[in-house]
């Protein structure tokens, strides 16, 4: 009998077959006064080339930045430290509260910037349709007036929109002032 060792996932299972069985299996054949210890061997071989190793990489590519924490637990069983950075599949977690002040200081900055280069009304309709992603229905709706009245005002404003951008510097825009009125310090000390 042999004992041959194949490699499922992570799990390593043991089969046992008759030398005659495995005969033929894998195109390996038992030559004439061949041993079966021998043909074992050479059969295992072949199934660490063929089956376990593939089967073992894949598995190892997709799962081995899955989180195994190396975080150990107490003795009651629970893990008192949160698990690293590092074994997180998607570590945004950790800079949640920024990327959620980066968005609305980006958002408050071009609704500042509507509200420099337009009219009221069409500044709050620039809001709503562009930056909260209202439609012109929805919008029409909200502040009770027909759709094609706001689909008239709209592509003006668009036009305006246009025109407004393409005159403007970048160096006007208000992410650039916002970012020289932090870093200008350096630029008057001189480093």
């Amino acid at each position: 009998m042999l004992d041959l060792k194949i490699q499922n996932e992570d799990k390593e299972q043991v089969v046992r077959l008759d030398a005659s069985e495995a005969n033929g299996w894998l195109n390996i054949w038992m030559e004439e006064n061949e041993s079966e210890e021998h043909f074992g061997t050479r059969l295992q071989q072949e199934i660490e080339l063929q089956i376990n190793r593939p089967d073992y990489n894949i598995w190892h590519r997709e799962t081995r930045h899955l989180g195994c924490s190396k975080a150990k637990p107490d003795e009651n069983g629970i893990y008192p430290e949160e698990p690293l950075m590092s074994e997180l599949r998607d570590p945004s977690i950790y800079i949640k509260e920024q990327l959620d002040r980066e968005q609305r200081w980006e958002y408050e900055t071009c609704c500042k910037w509507f509200r420099d280069n337009f009219k009221p009304a069409q500044a709050d309709m620039m809001i709503a349709i562009i930056l909260d992603d209202c439609s012109i229905e929805e919008y029409a709706r909200r502040i009770g007036d027909n759709p094609n009245n706001v689909s008239h005002r709209f592509v003006r404003a668009k036009k305006k929109l246009k025109k407004v951008y393409e005159e403007c510097p970048i160096s006007a825009s208000p992410v650039a002032n916002q970012w020289e009125g932090r870093h200008s310090h350096k630029q008057k000390g001189g480093n």
